[in-house]
């Protein structure tokens, strides 16, 4: 290779590296498209599911769900109406694989479209002007 392009080269690949580590999950108009607020509350939003399901909060998990919330039970979609069917059937929605599974993630997986926020098994969206749990898929 021609050593007047290898520092031309190398400054690109710098470039270029520097701007994907610079990514920080969903962006301010990606998250305006799914009507959450900013990337700061749906990254509070997140931080404090994982605090709450690691410390073994069903009922603060379950204050962060936009009811009904469509979830699997035994193989089979089922609608969740409130709070107290959600607390009672936790440990069935909320799968050691599902807990793990959101204690693991970071800002960088959330996947956001004009629908919602998504994060591996969940779907979060916005009701009002609160953001919620609005499915979990296994």
């Amino acid at each position: 290779m021609n050593r007047l392009l290898q520092p031309g080269l190398i400054l690109v690949l710098v470039l270029v590296l520097a701007g994907a580590v610079g990514a920080a999950g969903p962006t301010k108009d990606e998250c305006a498209l799914a009507g959450i607020k900013s990337p700061e509350q749906l990254t509070a939003f997140v931080k404090n599911l994982q605090k709450v399901i690691k410390n073994g909060d069903k009922a603060a998990v379950a204050a962060m769900v936009n009811y009904p919330i469509e979830v699997e039970l035994n193989g089979a979609s089922v609608s969740i109406e409130e709070k107290t069917a959600f607390i009672q059937n936790y440990e069935a929605i909320l799968t050691k694989e599902v807990q793990t599974s959101v204690l693991e993630a970071n800002v960088d997986d959330i996947f956001v479209n004009r629908r919602g926020a998504y994060l591996d098994f969940l779907e979060m969206t916005v009701e009002g002007d609160e953001l919620g749990i609005k499915a979990i898929n296994k």
